[in-house]
């Protein structure tokens, strides 16, 4: 796949996962604020401002590291060296990465009132307990991908 299809690629995807993921960080942190939003202006501001502007952030480090790493891969082929295993530091990165994005997007579905919402003793572990461990799930098995 040629350099720029995977730039473009990592642009779009990081757009709407960054915008997916900025989001529910914000709808989160209203949430655990208790900020009361009754007009649903804190939604919306969540949805339509902070979302787009968290992907577009995302979107452009996402690109920019992407052509990055295949250019340092394309000048190590021409070279003649064998591709450059990815660092620990990376993993760890990525591990976490993954967690948080796994963690707001379980508990977008599970605890903001979803068709998953528990209304008994176990809703505090449940809303809060699931999301955690598959934030962490996804995050080891990011790790141990690679």
């Amino acid at each position: 796949m040629p350099l720029a299809v995977r730039a473009l690629l990592a642009l779009v995807l990081g757009f709407f996962g960054g915008w997916v993921v900025t989001a529910s960080a914000f709808l989160w942190y209203m949430d655990k604020a208790n900020i009361f939003d009754r007009d649903g202006g804190g939604a919306m501001g969540a949805i339509f401002i902070v979302g787009p502007f968290g992907g577009a952030i995302i979107a452009i480090a996402l690109a920019a590291v992407t052509v990055a790493r295949e250019r340092a891969k394309l000048k190590r082929s021409e070279a003649g060296l064998p591709p450059e295993p990815p660092s620990t530091g990376w993993r760890i990165w990525r591990a976490l990465l993954s967690a948080v994005a796994a963690f707001l997007a379980a508990w977008f579905f599970i605890g903001l009132n979803g068709p998953y919402q528990i209304s008994d003793t176990a809703r505090m572990l449940v809303n809060d307990g699931i999301p955690a461990l598959i934030g962490i799930a996804a995050g080891l098995w990011g790790y141990r991908r690679r």
